[in-house]
């Protein structure tokens, strides 16, 4: 689906970590599943575009 993009801003001392542990969380099970219809299942890693401290 061109055009059409869901993603999700993160912030974690260890990213690989967070996203370990949001693939297994029940909720995220659940939106996957709910949304399965509509979002293709893609991992795109985008690069950081600017960083604020």
């Amino acid at each position: 689906m061109h055009g059409r993009m869901l993603f999700v801003y993160v912030e974690a001392d260890d990213v690989a970590q967070a996203t370990r542990r949001l693939l297994e969380h029940p909720v995220k099970k659940r939106w996957d599943s709910y949304m399965s219809d509509l979002l293709e299942r893609t991992s795109v890693v985008l690069d950081e575009v600017f960083h604020m401290d």
